[in-house]
């Protein structure tokens, strides 16, 4: 009966938020054949670039201190290192912003970007997604899923309406940067007023006192997290900066929309499975359940279905991008079909990573992450030095970054099945 119950209320929480991804997807999805038509392959590049050093200041800006929101005895605690995590954040970013202010085209020239001016946007855009993330964490925990689909939902109509909307404005040729950045920032304020509304009796809890005590409780987060989640990043981030090293920026941009696209699946499914698993882990430690056997259920279960619709669409990728983008990004769809086997093996990952986390095996998560920035980065500097063409690079890109998957999901199955006999 426990069992079925559990399972019960896993698939429905779990199909809430799926449910909410799934709608927030939609929006990019419809905005795409705007997006492909009213903006170039080369200017899809200037977001990648940028968007590549938000993600790689994000993670670091926060100390990874929102992890711990889940984790926090109660609900005054969890606010208190939710609102340390944004002080953090603001302090990096004013950090940041500041010399990029005044000296831009050093900081372009440096990190290999071409987005210019636009590099002083970037604080905005960590500021805004760091806030989203951390609204995220405290939804997880409060189990109020309705509202952290709601909040996908927003986040995908504020950036994806931006980008559309800037197209048709004298800005429109930075269009795909200031729609993300001030998407992101009203997002930012929507999280900002939903939690204030919903929770403010917690948050007027919040003192010095207690931020200070939470920075000695989960001092671990910054110190095991944040390198592990820099290297993720960087090897998530760095492969479109290395490719503009290498190769022409059409080809970067036509790869950058590949990717993303690529990555829809994993956004409205797998990272929804992963939100509501981590927190029946949660429940299942301190009711002294077993973890394996649901955990096993979600790896059938998306292991079949990423399986069968991968080798379903597969062969109908080139003509999906070129119908659903314009003729000019029937190349993506070319990469797209290269990169499927990682794709597939990421969302099936992704299901069950969490798992690492709960355990405490923050070392181990660093390893992983060594391998992974390893696997993505490699085959890049490999290809672009060897003079091997764009698509040669791409498979082999896609060849080394089956491992890293592969190894996550025997970790997490290994870690599992130690947190069920009682070892960790």
């Amino acid at each position: 009966m426990k069992h079925n119950l559990f399972k019960s209320e896993f698939v429905r929480n779990a199909s809430v938020l799926s449910f909410g991804s799934l709608v927030a997807q939609l929006v990019p999805f419809l905005a795409y054949p705007l997006i492909g038509r009213l903006y170039s392959p080369t200017q899809a590049a200037i977001l990648a670039s940028f968007t590549s050093v938000v993600s790689i200041i994000q993670v670091v800006s926060t100390g990874k201190y929102e992890g711990a929101i889940l984790l926090a005895k109660n609900n005054i605690e969890a606010a208190n290192v939710a609102i340390l995590s944004a002080l953090i954040c603001g302090c990096v970013c004013l950090g940041v912003g500041i010399p990029l202010l005044f000296f831009p085209g050093y900081f372009n020239t440096l990190l290999k970007t071409n987005v210019g001016n636009l590099i002083m946007l970037i604080p905005l855009s960590v500021f805004s997604i760091s806030v989203f993330e951390i609204y995220n964490e405290w939804c997880v925990r409060r189990k109020t899923y309705k509202k952290l689909a709601a909040n996908k939902i927003s986040n995908a109509v504020t950036v994806n309406g931006g980008k559309v909307g800037f197209a048709y404005t004298p800005l429109s040729g930075a269009g795909l940067v200031l729609g993300d950045v001030f998407g992101r920032l009203a997002t930012c304020l929507i999280c900002i007023t939903r939690a204030w509304l919903s929770d403010k009796f917690f948050f007027k809890q919040v003192s010095i006192k207690g931020i200070k005590q939470i920075v000695k409780t989960y001092s671990s987060f910054p110190k095991y997290i944040v390198p592990s989640q820099l290297l993720n990043t960087l090897g998530a981030s760095l492969p479109i900066l290395i490719l503009n090293t290498f190769y022409e920026s059409e080809d970067v941009g036509l790869f950058s929309m590949a990717l993303a696209i690529m990555y829809v699946p994993i956004s409205i499914i797998a990272r929804s499975f992963r939100d509501v698993f981590r927190r029946k882990v949660r429940d299942a430690q301190e009711a002294s359940s077993r973890i394996i056997p649901a955990m096993s259920q979600i790896f059938k279960k998306t292991t079949l279905l990423s399986i069968v619709v991968a080798c379903v669409g597969v062969y109908f990728l080139p003509v999906i991008f070129s119908f659903f983008l314009g003729d000019r990004w029937t190349m993506s769809g070319v990469f797209a079909q290269i990169m499927t086997p990682f794709i597939v093996a990421n969302f099936i990952s992704t299901c069950i990573d969490g798992i690492l986390i709960i355990a405490g095996k923050f070392k181990h998560i660093f390893i992983w992450q060594m391998l992974f920035c390893i696997c993505a980065i490699l085959p890049l500097f490999i290809g672009g030095y060897s003079g091997l063409s764009f698509t040669t690079t791409i498979w082999l890109y896609t060849a080394f970054r089956m491992i890293p998957e592969l190894a996550l999901i025997l970790l997490s199955f290994y870690f599992a099945k130690r947190m069920d006999l009682k070892e960790i």
